[in-house]
């Protein structure tokens, strides 16, 4: 029998969903087909070039190149974990485990009876410590000279990689620290001149920073452009799953779980998994059984699964906003609220109803600007000014950027609208209890 959490596997390679996907982007008037999959294992055929993944966070980059390349021949390392150049090579040492010795010392006792001579070397990772010499306990004195051998861990790692034909994989690279991005940068121009396969995964937004930081790198980085997950896509990983489960799950319910996504196939894992827990499956049926749930079963499905969208302290450090010490803002008459500042128009214009990672600033039937008019009180009372909007989310990009330097939750742009970079913060938005209380009420 199988469980639900070996079908949907958020943490996890997911070996029943795999969604294989392909993109279509329109140039000079024709529609082109473009398979990732494909360009990236083309670009890694190339010799002294950096494979750069790039497309929002928690969209299944990692996931497509663990398909691509069998795990024993892949080192992922998280950026964060690179606290410099160094720190790097020695973690691809760890895992390959290379040892590589670092430190000698050499201590010699006078005695009047003896002369006592020690030695010591120390090799790192892989080998231990090993100590030689005698012993005397007659009074006497001690010269000792400790020296060190450079660390030689690029060496060590690059030739390892080249030699076992390995791919370095680092993960969300632009978590790597600022102050060493650059340094690490440049010893990655350098790998790949020894011809080691890297790739890395990043965020749009940081997607030139590469070439910014280290000019030379222009032109030996192909970049491969993954996009968020469309509902057919997410809708997809829920009808493999509930498949392999032996579950038919009514249309609409699909449908539903794929827009609460957000264009994450991580949370589209957790949402089907509280499908799951909320129908009492744990294990698969045969004969496959039918189950329809409606809105209000999902809406219980959605609350329960706030709890792997923990985003409370960001969202309070953007509603108290940009003010000084003892400021009091103005309020206005909103929906759900009494009243509500000019930061709470904000977030809760990004929880309404239809959920969306991009927002338009003020085009079209759903838009930021329709958005605010839906939050209103009453239809002829005041409301925030569009000047007090713009700035006021060009307010929240800023303290996002601040409270979440490594991965901010938002970017805004009047030209390109809002758009909610962290999956994760959207989900939470909608169904923590103030903004859905909101969302109800402008229902």
């Amino acid at each position: 029998m199988t469980t639900p959490r070996e079908v949907f596997s958020p943490g996890s390679y997911p070996r029943h969903t795999y969604v294989l996907r392909t993109f279509k982007e329109l140039r000079g008037g024709k529609v082109k087909v473009r398979d990732p999959e494909e360009e990236i294992e083309k670009a890694f055929a190339t010799d002294g070039v950096i494979v750069q993944i790039t497309g929002p966070s928690k969209s299944g980059k990692t996931v497509m190149v663990e398909r691509i390349f069998e795990r024993s021949k892949m080192i992922s390392i998280g950026g964060s974990r690179i606290i410099d150049a160094k720190e790097l090579w020695r973690l691809v040492c760890a895992h390959l485990k290379i040892g590589v010795a670092h430190t000698k010392s050499q201590q010699t006792s006078e005695r009047k009876r003896s002369t006592i001579e020690a030695s010591a070397t120390g090799k790192f990772v892989a080998a231990d410590i090993k100590v030689g010499g005698s012993y005397s306990d007659e009074s006497g004195r001690d010269h000792g000279t400790k020296y060190e051998v450079p660390d030689d861990f690029f060496t060590a790692a690059t030739d390892a990689l080249v030699n076992r034909e390995m791919i370095l994989f680092i993960d969300d690279f632009h978590t790597v620290p600022l102050e060493v991005r650059e340094s690490v940068t440049h010893q990655l121009k350098l790998a790949i001149a020894k011809r080691v396969k890297v790739c890395l995964a990043d965020v749009p937004h940081r997607a030139d920073e590469p070439v910014k930081q280290v000019p030379d790198l222009t032109g030996r980085i192909r970049k491969i452009q993954f996009d968020h997950w469309g509902h057919e896509d997410l809708k997809e990983i829920a009808i493999k799953g509930f498949t392999a489960l032996g579950v038919i799950l009514n249309g609409s319910a699909v449908t539903a779980l794929a827009a609460e996504a957000s264009g994450s196939p991580q949370l589209m894992q957790h949402l089907c998994l509280g499908v799951c827990d909320h129908l009492g499956i744990r294990e698969s049926i045969d004969p496959p059984k039918k189950f329809s749930l409606a809105l209000d079963d999902l809406e219980v499905v959605f609350i329960d699964t706030l709890n792997v969208a923990e985003r409370e302290t960001i969202c309070l450090a953007l509603e108290r906003g940009l003010r000084k010490e003892g400021e009091i803002l103005e309020k206005h008459g909103m929906r759900g609220l009494e009243n509500g500042t000019k930061y709470e128009f904000a977030l809760g214009a990004m929880a309404l109803n239809p959920p969306h990672i991009n927002l338009p600033w003020d085009r079209g039937s759903d838009s930021v600007d329709s958005r605010i008019v839906k939050l209103k009180a009453t239809p002829d009372q005041d409301q925030p000014s569009n000047e007090v909007i713009e700035s006021t989310f060009s307010d929240l990009v800023r303290i996002s950027a601040s409270s979440s330097p490594k991965s901010p939750p938002i970017d805004f742009d009047v030209l390109k609208g809002v758009n909610i970079l962290d999956p994760y913060f959207l989900y939470y938005l909608r169904w923590c209890k103030k903004y859905y209380d909101i969302r109800g009420a402008v229902k």
